[in-house]
């Protein structure tokens, strides 16, 4: 009985992971890029508000992560400046472009 509850953790465990790993891809620059493509087809003018929430989103945390630097939870080397933005964790540019994209 016990392997069997070992088991059954382990397989909910990976079942959770993975959906979590495809909620986070939402807020990827691919899945953005493609919604973007598709309102540029659809509706423009929704189009142009997500182009301009989308720069804008990235100039803030852009910002914030220039004057505040917080490391990844599995650290990133950096020796430059972009390389220094890149390894900051925070804020999450992934949950900003979903919570603009949501909104």
């Amino acid at each position: 009985m016990n392997r069997l509850n070992i088991r059954m953790n382990k397989t909910l465990k990976r079942q959770i992971d993975i959906i979590f790993r495809d909620i986070t891809s939402l807020g990827g620059l691919s899945f953005f890029i493609l919604l973007m493509a598709f309102l540029l087809i659809v509706q423009q003018e929704l189009f142009i508000q997500l182009l301009a929430g989308f720069l804008l989103t990235f100039a803030v945390v852009v910002l914030i992560r220039t004057f505040y630097f917080k490391n990844r939870p599995a650290r990133k080397e950096y020796s430059n400046y972009f390389e220094k933005i890149e390894a900051s964790s925070f804020p999450s540019l992934h949950a900003a472009r979903i919570a603009f994209a949501a909104v």
